[in-house]
């Protein structure tokens, strides 16, 4: 997905109507693309991962599926827990989505004793039952149809990790620091997530070429006649 692409698809992301839903779906796509988080380890996070102040999430536990549940291992694919930085929006769309969460919970007297910040909306029949996770596939579906009717690119989850890769090494960011934000153990593996964007290549060709022809030009005006070289 190139640059304008994503412009699309944030634009519109972001000007849906809001509900509990909207935010939801808008935070974890952006905690993707800001963190490099794996789908996974997104869904695991628990509240007191959050650190507000510091804008830190901490990075510890994923996810397995048991049956028709999907619960929590205290553990990274990567095995290391590890610390991520968000910005103040994601900081802006936490708090908005705690809320909404909190209201929603409230409305149904459900209690949510493991702190997810992320919960299912389908609810069994009970007195009072507890939230649970949704399976990883919830975001997958939304993210599919929310492409296809804007006319983008298809991705998955995924593609929002190798995005944060791409653009974080585009601007500089050493390949080191990118490593560790995905939670690689070899830097060979951070190699693989990344590639190179259309724009940036082509900007890239623009600079070797201006280069070169400034280059050429002062060796063809400036060298002086006696270091030409002999015959």
């Amino acid at each position: 997905m190139e640059d304008s692409q994503l412009a699309v698809l944030l634009q519109k992301l972001f000007s849906l109507k809001e509900n509990g839903t909207t935010v939801k779906n808008q935070l974890f796509f952006y905690l993707a693309l800001i963190t490099g988080a794996r789908s996974g380890e997104l869904l695991a996070l628990t509240w007191n991962d959050i650190d507000y102040t510091g804008k830190k999430i901490t990075i510890s536990k994923d996810i397995y599926t048991k049956g028709t549940k999907t619960l929590v291992q205290n553990r990274t694919k990567g095995m290391e827990a590890r610390t991520v930085y968000c910005d103040d929006f994601c900081i802006d769309l936490l708090n908005k989505h705690k809320q909404y969460q909190l209201e929603w919970l409230k409305s149904r007297n459900m209690a949510n004793p493991n702190l997810y910040v992320f919960i299912k909306r389908t609810i069994k029949q009970g007195s009072h039952p507890e939230a649970e996770l949704p399976s990883r596939s919830s975001f997958h579906h939304f993210m599919r149809k929310f492409l296809i009717k804007n006319n983008l690119p298809v991705i998955d989850v995924h593609g929002f990790r190798r995005m944060a890769a791409s653009y974080s090494v585009n601007n500089q960011v050493p390949l080191t620091t990118v490593q560790t934000m995905l939670g690689h153990k070899s830097l060979s593996t951070t190699m693989i997530y990344l590639r190179t964007l259309n724009n940036s290549r082509k900007e890239s060709v623009e600079a070797l070429s201006n280069t070169y022809k400034q280059l050429m030009e002062g060796t063809s005006e400036d060298k002086p006649e006696g270091d030409q070289p002999k015959q």
